[in-house]
């Protein structure tokens, strides 16, 4: 059976540094969308994206996610991030799902808001 991952004297490997700097990181994929265009600035770091669905009667209201992800990969390029959250808002009859993605740095914001967003995948660090 193989064994996922980089291992060294049996412990595995998550991090790996140069002197001070680091070089590479174990990331878990914690979310993938395809074709999620339509973003809108939300503040000075954060881009936001609102799907609002007719709510079904008698079901609860989805619960929030906080995903933890700490980098994005938009169209191949990784871009470090703040958080990516799903905020689910409920109304009289629909539900409002807000996805708040927020950036370490403004240029970034507005890279990933200016271009076309083929694929965004989420990540977060292995702990």
């Amino acid at each position: 059976m193989a064994r996922e991952g980089i291992y060294v004297g049996g412990k595995e490997i998550t991090e790996r540094y140069i002197g001070t700097r680091l070089v590479w990181q174990k990331l878990i994929q914690v979310a993938h969308f395809e074709n999620y265009t339509d973003w809108e600035r939300d503040g000075e770091l954060a881009i936001k994206r609102t799907i609002t669905v007719q709510r079904e009667y008698g079901k609860p209201k989805p619960s929030n996610i906080n995903y933890e992800a700490t980098k994005v990969k938009v169209n191949g390029k990784m871009y470090d991030v703040q958080n990516f959250y799903l905020l689910v808002i409920e109304t009289w009859n629909t539900w409002v799902y807000d996805f708040l993605l927020t950036f370490k740095s403004t240029a970034d914001r507005d890279e990933v808001d200016r271009i076309y967003q083929k694929d965004i995948y989420f990540y977060k660090k292995r702990k």
